[in-house]
């Protein structure tokens, strides 16, 4: 073969060796780039690969990263979940179909089960290879006694987020968490900013209300799962919607005889005589006589029911009932990183002339419409007439 035909394969071969070259690099280097340790709210410190591609979550419905993963990711957020718990479907449903009806795919995404329910497919997860599991504080116990070492030998890091203890240290964290993960810090950024301006409002509000010498009201909260013929959960004063209530300037008077949430003894509530009582509803499709809060219910159905709960046996001489303070929040308007609109809520039904001006209803709109990408309506807030 000549010199002149020789050349165009060497310079062919060549090219072909750097290409291969090129992808070998494009493919290893940024893999070992992109290790980076970040610090849970559990205060661990987690080597994880950045931006996370796909992650497995746990407590769609009840506090967990998905709404705050919606807020940064909008409509791809689906993109970014390799599987989840069936919470929101279960205990949200009404959230769940809206939501679908945005981002129908959803409703395809893998159902793992909870990691502290005791049907989480751990193989299952271990089979999607997701980069990360994120899993809410209240689950670390069941974590760490079981699925969490098999996640963690399969090569997937385990990361905790917290928005029950409602504190700011907790929501600002777990969000500015969120947004590393998935490369989305300055949202983040922005999401928590938003939250503390809007909380800080509302302390400033009660401690003017209490500088002016309003006294603090007593306050029952339920959750009205089981209708007004069952007591559902009430709380201490420091937990989920305990805490928030001591937030928004009441006194809760189960806040030193529930650890955490139970049902309280309805003896004791009939001795406590509260000024205000709250209950939180959603839609749990199988307990129809439950409380209806929501993208389902409307002011007359939510009228209709408080009227049951108020018909209790002895409610009709707490204060709270004879002063028609009575009211109702949807159930999964706490425990997030909007949750300040509730905070605004309780804060208007227990010190309205501090909150004549504030609108619950219209921050709550202005968050989804500004930062998800659902739609939103129905009744989330009610007051019985």
């Amino acid at each position: 073969m000549s010199l002149k035909a020789f050349l165009p394969r060497m310079r062919v071969a060549a090219a072909v060796m750097a290409g291969a070259a090129l992808l070998t690099v494009g493919v290893i280097t940024p893999a070992h780039a992109q290790k980076t340790t970040v610090t849970d709210v559990a205060g661990r410190k987690v080597e994880v690969q950045l931006p996370v591609k796909k992650a497995v979550i746990a407590w769609s419905g009840s506090g967990g990263p998905f709404m705050t993963m919606s807020a940064l990711l909008g409509k791809d957020v689906h993109k970014h979940i390799a599987a989840w718990d069936e919470g929101l479907a279960k205990h949200r449903r009404d959230m769940y179909d809206a939501y679908v009806k945005s981002v129908p795919e959803l409703a395809k995404l893998p159902v793992v089960g909870g990691p502290d329910t005791g049907d989480f497919n751990v193989e299952r997860v271990i089979s999607l290879a997701p980069d990360v599991a994120i899993f809410p504080l209240g689950t670390k116990k069941a974590v760490e006694a079981g699925v969490g070492k098999k996640l963690e030998a399969a090569g997937i890091p385990v990361l905790y987020t917290d928005y029950h203890a409602e504190t700011v240290e907790n929501h600002r964290n777990t969000t500015l968490l969120l947004g590393k993960l998935f490369n989305k810090e300055a949202r983040a950024k922005q999401l928590a900013d938003l939250y503390i301006s809007k909380r800080k409002d509302v302390e400033a509000r009660v401690a003017k209300a209490k500088a002016a010498g309003r006294v603090a009201p007593k306050v029952y909260i339920e959750v009205g799962s089981k209708g007004p013929g069952g007591f559902g959960n009430t709380y201490s004063s420091n937990f989920m919607w305990g805490g928030m209530t001591t937030i928004a300037g009441g006194n809760v008077v189960t806040g030193s005889v529930i650890v955490d949430a139970a049902p309280v003894n309805p003896e004791f509530l009939l001795k406590s005589n509260p000024d205000v009582v709250v209950l939180t509803g959603s839609y749990w499709p199988k307990t129809p006589e439950a409380l209806l809060m929501g993208y389902t219910a409307t002011p007359a159905s939510v009228q209709k029911q408080l009227g049951e709960f108020a018909q209790r046996p002895g409610w009709s001489e707490f204060n709270a009932i004879k002063n028609k303070r009575l009211y109702a929040v949807h159930h999964g308007a706490g425990r997030e990183l909007y949750d300040y609109v509730t905070l605004m809520a309780l804060g208007k039904f227990f010190y309205p002339e501090d909150f004549k001006d504030v609108n619950p209803e219209a921050e709550l709109k202005a968050y989804y419409k500004n930062y998800l990408p659902y739609d939103v309506s129905g009744v989330w807030f009610y007051q019985w007439k």
